[in-house]
Order: C-alpha cells, then structure tokens, then sequence
C-alpha cells in the first residue's frame, strides 16, 4: 500500500510540476491565454505518466535492497550465532582438558 501512495505522489507532484511549467513557458512568449492553457493541459497527463513510471521504478528498486539487506542480515546473524556456539563448544572442551590435567574430572562436553 505504501508503495502506492509513494508512486501515484510522485505522479501527481510531476504531472503538477509539467503543468506549471508549461503554463509559465507558454506566458513567458505571450502566447494566447486558450493556447496557453491547451498546451498546459496536455502536458499534465504526459509528464503525471512519466512520473508513475519513474515511482514504480523507484519504489521497487527500494523494495528490492531493502529484501536483500534483510536477507544479508539474516545470513550474518546466523553465521554469528554458529560462531558463537562453536566457541562455547571449545571453551567448554578446553575447560574440561584443563580440569583432567589438574586432577579433577568434571562433566565433560561431547563435540
């Protein structure tokens, strides 16, 4: 839903934008008020697609990294947490060879 909102808004602000500025090009070469307005209008809709578009790429191109950043995140966590259960395994067998060699035997931890 969020992207779209971001894709129609920034159809409308470019639509928008195509108008304002045809009108004030067509003003500025004293072009006829009807003339004026003609142009303006058909450069609303033409520059409002170019704008859905540009968003629809826009938005998807966000979707996609933010997919992939979670995944990579996903993947370090998981390598993080083996990291840390293989250190655990070697403190707890290093701790029980410790123990052997001085005498006592406590529980020892199977790799």
């Amino acid at each position: 839903m969020h992207d779209e909102i971001a894709t129609k808004a920034s159809a409308a602000c470019l639509g928008l934008g195509g108008f304002i500025v045809a009108l004030i090009a067509g003003l500025a070469v004293d072009n006829s008020a009807e003339t004026v307005l003609i142009r303006a209008l058909l450069a609303m809709p033409l520059c409002a697609a170019i704008g859905y578009f540009a968003g629809h790429i826009g938005t998807s191109t966000i979707n996609r990294s933010i997919m992939a950043s979670a995944e990579s995140a996903k993947q370090d966590a998981t390598a993080a947490a083996q990291r840390a259960r293989a250190l655990e395994m070697a403190s707890q067998n290093q701790a029980a060879a410790d123990a052997d060699a001085a005498g006592r035997t406590p529980g020892r931890v199977a790799a």
